[in-house]
Protein backbone atom coordinates (compact mmCIF):
# COMPACT_ATOMS: atom_id res chain seq x y z
CA UNK A 1 0.00 0.00 0.00
CA UNK A 2 1.27 3.47 -0.89
CA UNK A 3 1.94 5.79 2.02
CA UNK A 4 0.79 9.36 1.49
CA UNK A 5 2.76 12.18 3.08
CA UNK A 6 -0.19 14.45 3.86
CA UNK A 7 1.94 17.39 5.07
CA UNK A 8 3.91 17.39 1.79
CA UNK A 9 0.70 17.05 -0.21
CA UNK A 10 -0.94 19.97 1.61
CA UNK A 11 2.20 22.11 1.13
CA UNK A 12 2.30 21.32 -2.60
CA UNK A 13 -1.40 22.01 -3.19
CA UNK A 14 -1.33 25.19 -1.11
CA UNK A 15 1.73 26.44 -3.04
CA UNK A 16 0.16 25.55 -6.39
CA UNK A 17 -2.87 27.67 -5.45
CA UNK A 18 -0.65 30.57 -4.40
CA UNK A 19 -1.97 30.49 -0.83
CA UNK A 20 -0.02 31.37 2.30
CA UNK A 21 -0.47 29.38 5.48
CA UNK A 22 -2.46 32.31 6.83
CA UNK A 23 -4.76 32.23 3.77
CA UNK A 24 -5.33 28.51 4.21
CA UNK A 25 -5.96 28.94 7.94
CA UNK A 26 -8.70 31.49 7.21
CA UNK A 27 -10.32 29.25 4.58
CA UNK A 28 -10.11 26.10 6.71
CA UNK A 29 -11.00 27.56 10.10
CA UNK A 30 -7.79 26.16 11.58
CA UNK A 31 -5.17 28.23 13.41
CA UNK A 32 -2.16 29.18 11.26
CA UNK A 33 0.37 27.83 13.80
CA UNK A 34 -1.42 24.46 13.62
CA UNK A 35 -1.06 24.45 9.83
CA UNK A 36 2.63 25.38 10.13
CA UNK A 37 3.24 22.59 12.65
CA UNK A 38 1.39 20.08 10.45
CA UNK A 39 3.18 21.09 7.23
CA UNK A 40 6.58 20.87 8.93
CA UNK A 41 5.60 17.45 10.33
CA UNK A 42 6.06 18.61 13.94
CA UNK A 43 2.47 17.70 14.77
CA UNK A 44 -0.06 15.20 13.51
CA UNK A 45 -3.44 16.50 12.55
CA UNK A 46 -6.77 14.95 13.43
CA UNK A 47 -8.87 13.45 10.68
CA UNK A 48 -11.41 16.20 11.32
CA UNK A 49 -8.81 18.95 10.82
CA UNK A 50 -7.34 17.23 7.77
CA UNK A 51 -10.81 17.31 6.24
CA UNK A 52 -11.13 21.01 7.06
CA UNK A 53 -7.69 21.76 5.58
CA UNK A 54 -8.53 19.80 2.44
CA UNK A 55 -11.83 21.69 2.04
CA UNK A 56 -9.92 24.96 2.54
CA UNK A 57 -7.82 23.96 -0.48
CA UNK A 58 -10.93 23.04 -2.47
CA UNK A 59 -10.52 19.26 -2.03
CA UNK A 60 -11.96 16.39 -0.05
CA UNK A 61 -10.15 13.59 1.71
CA UNK A 62 -10.86 10.24 0.07
CA UNK A 63 -9.46 6.75 0.33
CA UNK A 64 -8.49 5.01 -2.89
CA UNK A 65 -7.82 1.32 -3.33
CA UNK A 66 -4.18 0.39 -2.89
CA UNK A 67 -2.21 -0.97 -5.80
CA UNK A 68 -2.78 1.92 -8.23
CA UNK A 69 -0.25 4.63 -8.94
CA UNK A 70 -1.54 8.20 -8.74
CA UNK A 71 -0.27 11.02 -10.95
CA UNK A 72 1.38 12.56 -7.88
CA UNK A 73 3.17 9.33 -6.97
CA UNK A 74 4.27 8.79 -10.57
CA UNK A 75 5.77 12.29 -10.74
CA UNK A 76 7.56 11.84 -7.42
CA UNK A 77 9.00 8.49 -8.53
CA UNK A 78 10.09 9.91 -11.88
CA UNK A 79 11.82 12.83 -10.19
CA UNK A 80 13.61 10.57 -7.69
CA UNK A 81 14.66 8.08 -10.37
CA UNK A 82 15.99 10.80 -12.68
CA UNK A 83 18.07 12.13 -9.81
CA UNK A 84 19.44 8.76 -8.69
CA UNK A 85 19.52 6.60 -11.84
CA UNK A 86 18.97 8.83 -14.86
CA UNK A 87 16.07 9.66 -17.16
CA UNK A 88 15.90 6.39 -19.15
CA UNK A 89 15.16 4.43 -15.96
CA UNK A 90 12.36 6.83 -15.02
CA UNK A 91 10.23 5.83 -18.02
CA UNK A 92 9.00 2.71 -16.21
CA UNK A 93 6.95 4.81 -13.78
CA UNK A 94 4.89 6.46 -16.51
CA UNK A 95 4.41 3.14 -18.27
CA UNK A 96 3.13 1.77 -14.94
CA UNK A 97 0.76 4.73 -14.61
CA UNK A 98 -0.48 4.09 -18.16
CA UNK A 99 -1.26 0.49 -17.19
CA UNK A 100 -2.89 1.44 -13.90
CA UNK A 101 -5.12 4.04 -15.52
CA UNK A 102 -6.11 1.68 -18.31
CA UNK A 103 -7.11 -0.98 -15.77
CA UNK A 104 -8.96 1.31 -13.35
CA UNK A 105 -12.73 1.73 -13.22
CA UNK A 106 -13.78 5.12 -14.65
CA UNK A 107 -14.37 6.89 -11.32
CA UNK A 108 -11.10 5.59 -9.91
CA UNK A 109 -9.23 6.60 -13.08
CA UNK A 110 -10.44 10.17 -12.58
CA UNK A 111 -9.58 10.17 -8.87
CA UNK A 112 -6.02 8.94 -9.50
CA UNK A 113 -5.21 11.98 -11.62
CA UNK A 114 -7.38 14.75 -10.17
CA UNK A 115 -4.70 16.45 -8.08
CA UNK A 116 -1.86 18.23 -9.86
CA UNK A 117 1.42 16.35 -9.53
CA UNK A 118 4.63 18.21 -8.77
CA UNK A 119 6.92 18.95 -11.70
CA UNK A 120 9.58 16.28 -12.16
CA UNK A 121 12.45 18.55 -13.12
CA UNK A 122 12.42 17.19 -16.67
CA UNK A 123 9.97 18.89 -19.00
CA UNK A 124 9.76 15.81 -21.25
CA UNK A 125 8.36 13.73 -18.39
CA UNK A 126 6.02 16.49 -17.27
CA UNK A 127 4.63 16.64 -20.82
CA UNK A 128 4.38 12.84 -21.00
CA UNK A 129 2.50 12.67 -17.71
CA UNK A 130 0.04 15.41 -18.71
CA UNK A 131 -0.51 13.92 -22.17
CA UNK A 132 -1.00 10.44 -20.72
CA UNK A 133 -3.61 11.70 -18.25
CA UNK A 134 -5.49 13.58 -20.97
CA UNK A 135 -5.32 10.51 -23.25
CA UNK A 136 -6.59 8.04 -20.64
CA UNK A 137 -9.42 10.36 -19.59
CA UNK A 138 -10.40 11.05 -23.21
CA UNK A 139 -10.94 7.31 -23.61
CA UNK A 140 -13.77 7.77 -21.11
CA UNK A 141 -15.07 10.97 -22.69
CA UNK A 142 -13.96 12.88 -19.58
CA UNK A 143 -12.34 16.31 -19.68
CA UNK A 144 -8.84 16.33 -18.20
CA UNK A 145 -8.12 18.39 -15.07
CA UNK A 146 -6.83 21.92 -15.63
CA UNK A 147 -3.30 21.13 -14.50
CA UNK A 148 -2.58 19.14 -17.69
CA UNK A 149 -2.68 22.38 -19.73
CA UNK A 150 -0.17 24.33 -17.66
CA UNK A 151 2.55 25.68 -20.00
CA UNK A 152 5.35 23.82 -18.20
CA UNK A 153 3.62 20.53 -19.05
CA UNK A 154 4.41 20.90 -22.76
CA UNK A 155 7.74 19.86 -24.22
CA UNK A 156 9.20 22.56 -26.50
CA UNK A 157 10.77 20.01 -28.90
CA UNK A 158 9.74 16.56 -30.05
CA UNK A 159 11.02 13.74 -27.91
CA UNK A 160 10.80 10.08 -28.89
CA UNK A 161 10.36 8.06 -25.71
CA UNK A 162 13.05 5.40 -25.60
CA UNK A 163 15.55 7.63 -27.37
CA UNK A 164 15.29 6.28 -30.92
CA UNK A 165 14.88 9.63 -32.69
CA UNK A 166 15.43 7.93 -36.05
CA UNK A 167 11.96 6.40 -35.59
CA UNK A 168 10.21 9.75 -35.05
CA UNK A 169 8.35 9.68 -38.37
CA UNK A 170 7.00 6.17 -37.73
CA UNK A 171 6.13 6.76 -34.07
CA UNK A 172 4.53 10.18 -34.66
CA UNK A 173 1.66 8.66 -36.66
CA UNK A 174 1.00 6.09 -33.93
CA UNK A 175 1.18 8.52 -31.01
CA UNK A 176 -2.11 9.55 -29.36
CA UNK A 177 -2.92 13.19 -30.11
CA UNK A 178 -2.72 14.48 -26.49
CA UNK A 179 0.88 13.26 -26.29
CA UNK A 180 1.89 14.34 -29.79
CA UNK A 181 0.53 17.86 -29.09
CA UNK A 182 2.87 18.06 -26.10
CA UNK A 183 5.94 16.98 -28.10
CA UNK A 184 6.04 13.43 -26.71
CA UNK A 185 6.17 10.62 -29.24
CA UNK A 186 5.26 7.15 -28.00
CA UNK A 187 3.24 4.55 -29.85
CA UNK A 188 -0.23 3.80 -28.56
CA UNK A 189 0.88 0.14 -28.56
CA UNK A 190 3.69 1.00 -26.11
CA UNK A 191 1.10 2.44 -23.72
CA UNK A 192 -0.95 -0.76 -23.78
CA UNK A 193 -0.53 -3.27 -21.01
CA UNK A 194 1.04 -6.60 -21.99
Amino acid sequence: MAVVNFPALVRAVRASLGLTQRDLAARAGVAQPSIAAFESERRDVTTFNLGRIARGLGYQVALLPAGYLTAIEAAERVSETIETQGAPRAEIHLLQLADDLAGAEPALRCALVAAAPPLTGDRRFDAWLAGLVEYRLSELGVTAPRWVNEPERFNPAEWVVGGLSSLADVVRDRTPEPLRRRGVLISEDDLASV
